[in-house]
């Protein structure tokens, strides 16, 4: 018997414009999540992992309510298992601990607050992963985390199991993807029985992990790709060498296999820019440091006035001029952070061969308004520090 999970990741930039959403939700997801729906009436249990982003989920929550409801059946019914991930979809191994735990801390309370579970897998945006995470994802709660099947790391190109991984003390299991299987799913190959042939044929390791993005149904692929995805439940209903599962239950069923060792970076991406002296993701990092350096100087000068105000006596009026204060910080510092530290750092997802103009466009425009506002906000401060110095000469006078 081969135990097989199907992971489907599903994901759209919150910044994507209104009418690429409707399009992807008009060819991909709505049919897509329908046909799992039926799949469930015709070939129960039907068990598929799926990652989806919680960008995407206020996408759905906001636009598409009928898609988010639908997602919450299915996870009732126990078809769709969750994944969790960082919110915005920030590269993990490039995000600072602090950030990536906050950004995974609100998917995974998303999920838990709109659907009632909550997940214990997590998945690395574009598989990026390196050991150095694993402490952070720990204390989160999480117990495994999807990686590539990296030949490189795992010294063959098909493969399966479970391994673990060790990092300064703390342990996670890891289940790699097959990448074989995925490729041949995702590139395509036309019939359900030759994939599962392929699975049977060869003396793999159990269990398997096949993974794709869902905006290969039908957005980017064919519309042939949904009728494999039911192609592939039909056989495997039939079928009594093949066991289709939730990741979360063959990570509890399945023995560990092996240890990771390997010290490196993995992705499946050979074409992220992120690796690529001459990419577009360089210079645009470039320009996203200096607007991240330009606030925090502007946090710096904050927190100087803050001091400032509560320790030095007397200051007149102080307890108004702490009130303006703070109010620049939750109305608008605290912004700009989230802006800079959230989506900002969705560039180093930036593809040569799948992002776009509009992908690098959106990013400039939105480092142009920032570095402007933070300008203003400067300003302010700057002004509230010349009345604190008056107050102060003021209070002195008196």
């Amino acid at each position: 018997m081969t135990d097989i999970a199907l992971l489907l990741h599903f994901h759209y930039p919150y910044y994507g414009p209104d009418e690429i959403f409707f399009e992807i939700c008009k060819k991909c997801y709505e049919r897509l999540l329908y046909l799992i729906r039926d799949l469930e009436h015709n070939f129960s249990p039907v068990r598929i992992t799926a990652n989806i982003t919680g960008a995407l989920l206020k996408w759905f929550e906001r636009k598409r309510d009928d898609l988010f409801s639908l997602i919450g059946e299915l996870v009732d019914s126990q078809v769709l298992e969750l994944m969790t991930s960082p919110f915005h979809q920030a590269p993990s191994i490039f995000t600072p601990d602090g950030l990536l735990k906050e950004q995974t801390f609100h998917h995974l309370k998303m999920i838990r607050d709109s659907f009632g579970i909550t997940p214990t897998g997590f998945f690395p945006p574009e598989l990026i992963f390196a050991k150095d995470i694993v402490p952070t994802l720990s204390e989160l709660g999480l117990s495994y985390i999807i990686v590539d099947g990296d030949p490189i790391a795992f010294d063959k190109q098909d493969l399966g199991g479970i391994y673990n991984c060790e990092f300064y003390g703390t342990e996670m299991k890891l289940f790699p993807r097959n990448r074989d299987l995925s490729y041949a799913l995702s590139h395509g190959w036309p019939r359900a029985e030759q994939i599962l042939d392929k699975v049977t044929h060869k003396n793999h390791l159990s269990p398997l992990l096949i993974a794709l993005d869902a905006e290969t149904f039908g957005y980017y692929r064919s519309d042939v790709y949904f009728s494999l995805l039911w192609y592939i439940f039909e056989k495997e209903s039939q079928r009594t060498d093949i066991s289709i599962w939730h990741a979360n239950e063959l990570l509890n069923k399945s023995p560990v296999v092996g240890s990771y060792s390997f010290d490196g970076i993995t992705t499946w991406a050979e074409d992220l820019s992120i690796f690529f002296d001459d990419s577009f993701f360089h210079k645009m990092w470039i320009r996203r440091n200096a607007v991240l350096m330009r606030y925090q100087c502007v946090e710096l000068l904050y927190f100087k006035l803050e001091n400032f105000i509560k320790h030095k006596k007397p200051i007149y009026n102080a307890d108004s001029l702490f009130q303006q204060l703070i109010a620049i910080k939750l109305n608008q510092i605290d912004k700009y952070r989230w802006l800079i530290y959230r989506r900002l750092l969705d560039i180093g997802l930036f593809h040569k061969k799948y992002s776009n103009a509009h992908t690098r466009d959106v990013f400039y425009q939105d480092c142009e308004k920032i570095l402007y506002e933070l300008g203003w906000v400067e300003r302010q401060l700057d002004d509230l520090w010349k009345s604190v110095q008056l107050d102060v000469s003021h209070g002195h006078k008196k």
